[in-house]
């Protein structure tokens, strides 16, 4: 006799919906779980899927592209609409799904005609997207790839960029504020999901077990040359969306710390945990 339920792949950050699982496949799990309460990495991700959403992987190659900066993040905010073939979709893939055109660019990026062009004749020209024969757009999966990675890919540098925290940023921002957002996109995976600090470890609930980034180490996540590191701090300082300021950096005798205003980004839901934090970002010297 077999249950139907929702499972999920880890290895492809797919979720399939209303499949029939076997009662002894279940009655197995369940004496797993009972037997440990410690969360395995797969339980971790499956937890982190849930809480947050899908995600498609981001390969560092993007990094060293010569693509506008603008256009960075709107390419990363339209690998949000991927399906599990590379190709870009609308709607809700399982039920009402269609293929997105280029006659989309506009609306969904929520540029003007002109500049969703250009966004365009760019993405085609530093060959991110491709038509194919049958008038597709496809994303080039050596920059991002929804689904299982090939063993020919497995060993390049990667990280996971969750859909809803791409999408978030972008329709929060003003198209003016797209230039400088490729560095906060590139932040989002060192994000603590709890006080959003810039760390090693963005799933430590407490704080003795958190050990933020300071800027020397994201001279070399955001690759600025170390000499430039004041100029680093400027360009994080400066970082808006919708007019807030996202970046605060705290120093004590011992440490360097760098948060992200919650009110433009947060993870856990929980906001009145953070509202100390936020205020901080509401101060004015002048």
């Amino acid at each position: 006799m077999a249950e139907r339920m929702d499972c999920y792949n880890e290895k492809t950050g797919e979720w399939m919906y209303n499949l029939a699982v076997p009662e002894t496949l279940i009655q197995t799990q369940t004496r797993i779980d009972n037997a440990s309460h410690q969360k395995s990495t797969e339980q971790v991700n499956i937890f982190i899927a849930q809480e947050y959403g899908s995600f498609y992987t981001l390969f560092s190659k993007l990094s060293s592209s010569n693509l506008e900066r603008q256009n960075i993040i709107r390419f990363l905010y339209l690998a949000t609409f991927m399906d599990y073939h590379n190709k870009l979709c609308l709607g809700n893939q399982r039920t009402d799904a269609k293929y997105m055109v280029f006659e989309d660019f506009p609306t969904v990026l929520n540029l003007t005609k002109v500049v969703a062009t250009k966004t365009k004749n760019s993405l085609i020209k530093h060959h991110m997207i491709s038509v194919d024969e049958d008038d597709h757009i496809i994303v080039n999966h050596e920059y991002c790839l929804k689904g299982t990675i090939s063993k020919n890919m497995e060993d390049a540098t990667r990280t996971r960029l969750f859909e809803n925290a791409v999408r978030e940023l972008y329709e929060r921002a003003r198209p003016s504020e797209h230039k400088k957002l490729d560095v906060l996109v590139t932040l989002l995976p060192f994000i603590n999901y709890y006080h959003n600090v810039v760390c090693k470890c963005p799933d430590a609930e407490f704080i003795r077990d958190i050990k933020p980034y300071n800027l020397v180490d994201l001279c070399g996540i955001l690759h600025y040359n170390p000499k430039n590191i004041y100029r680093l701090k400027k360009d994080l300082l400066d970082l808006t969306v919708k007019g807030e300021y996202v970046v605060a950096i705290i120093e004590t005798g011992k440490s360097q710390t760098i948060t992200i205003n919650p009110r433009v980004y947060y993870r856990k839901g929980k906001m009145e945990d953070l509202d100390l934090l936020y205020k901080y970002f509401l101060m004015n010297n002048k």
